[in-house]
């Protein structure tokens, strides 16, 4: 009797052990930036269902007109200038790659790296703005699966260029 008893407490180790293993294995984190996408069973997954850093409106300094494209000139994630070769935007919306800018049309997100952004930005007929903010999620839901959402929110006032 007593090497039954043995025998079924290290069933239990061994089945218990397995089960543990297993869940441990499912929770590689895999990133699905615009959430549409489902990820495979048994595979815990992290979400971002909006970009870190989203510019939601410019308008003309003066007259208060709404801008529905602007130009973004350049782009520093924590103090790292984005490029074509280094480029961690891949969850952004609305943003198009052109001549070496960025075309954003409003309104339109950056990345999902939380941190300090730099950008300058501008539109034809106005003067080129500096714009350095601190850009995080407000919601994180842990667990798995996991989530990050609402990130920051900014409008743009540009100067018109003066007329000759």
């Amino acid at each position: 009797m007593p090497e039954q008893t043995f025998r079924l407490r290290r069933l239990h180790v061994v089945a218990f052990a397995g089960i543990a293993g297993m869940a441990l294995a499912g929770c590689n984190t895999t990133t699905i930036d615009d959430g549409s996408a489902e990820a495979p069973a048994g595979v815990c997954s992290h979400t971002y269902r909006e970009p870190v850093f989203n510019i939601s409106y410019a308008v003309n300094a003066l007259t208060g007109e709404s801008l529905g494209t602007i130009v973004i000139q350049s782009i520093s994630i924590n103090d790292r200038l984005v490029t074509d070769d280094n480029n961690p935007l891949i969850s952004s919306q609305n943003i198009e790659r052109v001549d070496g800018h960025w075309r954003c049309s409003l309104p339109c997100g950056l990345g999902n790296e939380e941190g300090r952004y730099r950008v300058v930005v501008d539109a034809p007929g106005y003067l080129p703005q500096s714009l350095t903010v601190q850009a995080n999620y407000r919601v994180y839901e842990g667990g798995c699966p996991s989530y990050s959402d609402q990130g920051l929110h900014v409008g743009l006032a540009l100067e018109a260029k003066a007329s000759n």
